[in-house]
């Protein structure tokens, strides 16, 4: 998919700008600029792929439980 405006995609994945501009910072989606334009683009399908499910807590998957 083509970049898009960040304000688009924002609004459009429900999350803020702010938050897109921190995961540019962080190196997890790319940024695009047009030349003469003065916006700032983002891949919406980058952001939807950093957007998934992450562990928050419990044991490493593959260690070693108690039980083991």
């Amino acid at each position: 998919m083509a970049p898009q405006p960040i304000q688009e995609v924002a609004k459009a994945e429900q999350i803020s700008v702010r938050q897109l501009y921190r995961m540019i910072a962080d190196g997890l989606i790319a940024k695009y600029e047009k030349a003469g334009d003065r916006r700032t683009f983002v891949d919406p399908q980058q952001v939807r792929a950093t957007r998934g499910f992450r562990r928050v807590s419990g044991p490493e998957p593959g260690a070693p439980t108690e039980s083991d």
